[in-house]
């Protein structure tokens, strides 16, 4: 009697833990999935901001140096003939004063430099053998943008906008403006701290593999054309699931408009696995506690 009487008691508590349990764990996978996709939507969203801001930073700088490619006094530097040098650098001058770029230059093809601000520079030092200069010769009349380099003065690395110049009279190419940015401003500006994950990074690369920004400055001007999340993101946006150093990597990426570059938001997988199972978890004891109570 005793064992029919035990039998039909834990047939009850059964009868009444097994909803709660079932309960409990669909709800478990429907949070676990919606806290997934939530964090995956603001990394998309991370991106997506980032790919705006720097587009709306640096059109201006690529309209600019356009421009200045085409006044009458920077085309006029090299003969000089009307002082247009004088006039150029009291241009340079403003531009530097009020946009803040590191400086603004134009170096002719025998090898003079004119900037602002003025700085020291070698006494061997050759504009026309300079990373800039060589990029803007590549692409002549289009505005060229270099991979990053150290400044031959201040020793910064720098990312320069630059286009060749030519001879008002007889269109020949008579030297290379630039405007230079620096990177760790650049890197401070748009990849700063206002993170929900300690472990994402960003990082901007060109159609070349190169990275021109990186979260780690040790990371600038590396090449990654052969690295699988550069071969995988062949979209306007989406995200790419790598391996990296042993780890499972999510990489969300969208492209800049009007440039062939391609911003990156990475983060391990991991970090993200374990930030919805804490939430998760705690959801758990909830659901439990407030079962157990009714």
């Amino acid at each position: 009697m005793k064992s029919l009487k035990a039998q039909m008691i834990a047939i009850i508590i059964l009868i009444s833990v097994l909803p709660m349990l079932l309960f409990t764990g669909i709800s478990t996978y429907n949070n676990y999935n919606k806290s997934f996709e939530n964090y995956k939507k603001h990394l998309r969203s991370v991106t997506d901001t980032n790919a705006k801001l720097l587009e709306t930073y640096f059109k201006p700088i690529i309209n600019l140096t356009d421009m200045l490619s085409n006044d009458a006094n920077v085309r006029g530097s090299y003969s000089n003939k009307y002082d247009e040098r004088n006039w150029m650098l009291k241009m340079f001058d403003n531009i530097v004063n009020n946009y803040h770029y590191a400086s603004v230059y134009i170096g002719l093809k025998d090898k003079t430099m004119l900037m602002k601000p003025d700085a020291e520079l070698p006494d061997d030092y050759d504009p026309t053998s300079r990373p800039w200069y060589k990029a803007a010769m590549k692409t002549p009349g289009k505005v060229a943008i270099s991979d990053p380099y150290a400044d031959a003065s201040s020793g910064d690395i720098l990312i320069t906008v630059s286009k060749t110049v030519t001879d008002p009279q007889t269109n020949e190419i008579i030297g290379v403006i630039a405007i230079d940015l620096s990177i760790k401003e650049l890197v401070d500006t748009f990849f700063g701290n206002d993170k929900v994950f300690k472990e994402e990074y960003s990082y901007l690369v060109n159609s070349e593999g190169i990275i021109l920004m990186h979260s780690d400055p040790k990371k600038w001007g590396v090449n990654v054309k052969d690295m699988e999340f550069f071969k995988k993101a062949t979209d306007k946006k989406g995200v790419v699931e790598y391996t990296y150093n042993g780890k499972t990597i999510f990489a969300f990426y969208s492209k800049i408009a009007d440039t062939d570059w391609m911003i990156y938001t990475a983060i391990p997988k991991k970090a993200i696995t374990d930030a919805v199972w804490k939430e998760t978890s705690v959801l758990i004891v909830v659901f439990l506690v407030i079962m157990i109570g009714a």
